[in-house]
């Protein structure tokens, strides 16, 4: 079987190639891919090709290189061994952009039918968002300041209102993104670059500044400004990371001020049951879920572009140059012929 699959030869370069997809192993289901959503901080970071020595990023990045992580699609074959899914059945995964591709069964999950596909392909950017929230403990009544609002940047921003927050805080440059933030219950959005922030947050929280300052960048030069916006004893959640961490500083005031700085990926999930840490990922996954089901979370207001995948080659270009406005991209892989 042949399958377009999105590629990266090279840094700086990208194309839809047509690649054969073999047949799925004992225990790997094929699946024919229906949806797909782009994660643009990651993926153009991956794109660029720059990273420090030593990082994930440089581990993680080697050419020619297949990107995305979220994805919808239904089971066209199983294997031999496989049991628990049949042909039909609609699943999600963290595969890549690829129209077909063979995984362990153990590696997708179904999708209820209460949710679309298009839904379902933000599970992996919810289980992200999910795991900073938590790790940052954010609590009932506490202001949330949130730098970045791409599609990561909006889920932190809903998923701290769902927690409790009482002002939660978006800032970004990019006023369609502000927003959009302000459509899905961000309570204040801030449209200047962040290193002009500080007087105005103060002015929102009656010189209080945040409880917690989410960076959902990546951006080096971000996070010593990060650290000044929050109060003393605030705390710094890290949901974007730096493929550059060389450039980065830490802001005046961390140990003074009784800063706590915490990282979280999406692979900080628990490998099983535990009392001491309950999060595992299949966890995690049915919270996102049962968030989706309940319509609490704003999926379809941060969708700006559905688009087939042919298309996908020219809008990651633009994407790079900010050519385009963007949050929420798309690939909807059934509209290849």
């Amino acid at each position: 079987m042949q399958s377009w699959n999105l590629i990266y030869p090279e840094a700086w370069q990208v194309e839809l190639r047509r690649e054969t997809a073999g047949d799925p192993a004992p225990d790997q289901v094929l699946v024919a891919m229906t949806r797909s959503l782009v994660s643009p901080g990651t993926e153009l970071t991956c794109y660029r090709g720059v990273f420090d020595p030593g990082t994930n990023w440089a581990a993680w990045v080697q050419y020619p290189f297949y990107p995305g992580y979220s994805s919808a699609g239904r089971v066209v074959a199983v294997g031999s061994e496989v049991t628990g899914f049949k042909v039909g059945d609609r699943v999600s995964s963290a595969m890549a952009h690829q129209q077909y591709y063979c995984l362990p069964a153990s590696a997708v999950e179904s999708i209820p039918d209460e949710i679309s596909d298009e839904e379902a392909v933000w599970l992996s950017l919810l289980k992200v968002t999910q795991n900073v929230v938590r790790k940052c403990e954010v609590r009932l009544g506490d202001t949330v300041v949130v730098i970045g609002l791409g599609p990561v940047g909006q889920l932190v921003a809903q998923l701290a209102r769902l927690s409790g927050a009482g002002q939660v805080i978006g800032i970004d440059p990019l006023g369609y993104r502000c927003e959009a933030a302000r459509r899905c219950g961000t309570t204040a959005t801030l449209a200047l670059e962040v290193a002009r922030a500080e007087g105005p947050l103060r002015d929102l929280t009656g010189g209080e500044l945040a409880d917690i300052v989410f960076d959902a960048t990546g951006a080096a030069d971000v996070f010593a400004t990060a650290c000044t916006l929050a109060r003393d004893y605030g705390r710094i959640g890290l949901v974007g990371d730096s493929p550059t961490p060389s450039q980065q500083r830490l802001g005046p005031g961390v140990v003074s001020r009784y800063l706590s700085i915490l990282g979280a990926h999406g692979n900080m999930t628990a490998p099983g049951d535990s009392p001491f840490y309950p999060w595992t990922e299949k966890r995690v996954n049915e919270i996102s879920r049962l968030l989706i089901r309940q319509r609490r979370l704003e999926l379809d207001g941060l969708i700006t572009h559905r688009i087939s995948p042919d298309e996908a080659p020219e809008l990651y270009r633009q994407l790079e140059c900010r050519g385009v406005e963007s949050i929420g991209v798309i690939l909807d892989w059934e509209r290849l012929n």
